[in-house]
């Protein structure tokens, strides 16, 4: 069903609500889109990466359209950072159900 348009939209009826999306380096332009695309289909988004103001304005962005988001900081190549990072996306979300990477 890859590339299938139903209802209109691309990826039919998809539906993530009551989902949360960890998504790290997602403010970039191909991880924008994806966490766009996760929020409008109702997931709440986590928007992490090495650039905090990036990951935070992408994340006011999406609250400004009516999405749950949260911007963090993180640095994937640190194991702890990456703890750190998912705890507090869980803290603030709830439970991660998604990982885009």
């Amino acid at each position: 069903m890859t590339g299938r348009i139903t209802n209109g939209e691309p990826m039919g009826r998809f539906d993530l609500a009551g989902k949360t999306a960890f998504i790290p380096g997602g403010y970039g332009e191909i991880g924008a889109a994806i966490a766009t695309a996760f929020a409008e289909h109702g997931a709440s988004v986590a928007v992490a990466g090495r650039d905090e103001r990036k990951a935070l304005a992408l994340a006011e962005r999406l609250r400004a359209a009516g999405h749950r988001a949260f911007g963090l900081v993180l640095d994937a190549t640190d194991v702890a950072a990456i703890e750190t990072a998912v705890a507090r996306a869980g803290g603030e979300l709830g439970s991660i159900d998604i990982l885009m990477n």
